[in-house]
């Protein structure tokens, strides 16, 4: 299951989103940053292990249940 499938599934918007696309292209970018860690090696930030993933949080997003619709 994507990411996209657990966030924008349960948020109000999640059918008429307009920013959907751009957000996860944003998450796709964040995914693939690099950080050089010695002189000739790069490793994934998402791969460093004492970090914590970074994820990007939506403005608008709402969760089905926050919003009250039955």
């Amino acid at each position: 299951m994507k990411r996209e499938e657990l966030c924008c599934e349960k948020c109000v918007h999640g059918y008429v989103c307009a920013h959907k696309t751009n957000f996860w292209k944003a998450q796709e970018a964040m995914d693939k940053i690099t950080v050089p860690i010695e002189e000739q090696e790069v490793t994934f930030l998402k791969d460093m292990l004492f970090i914590k993933p970074v994820e990007l949080q939506c403005r608008y997003y709402m969760r089905l249940k926050e919003a009250n619709i039955k």
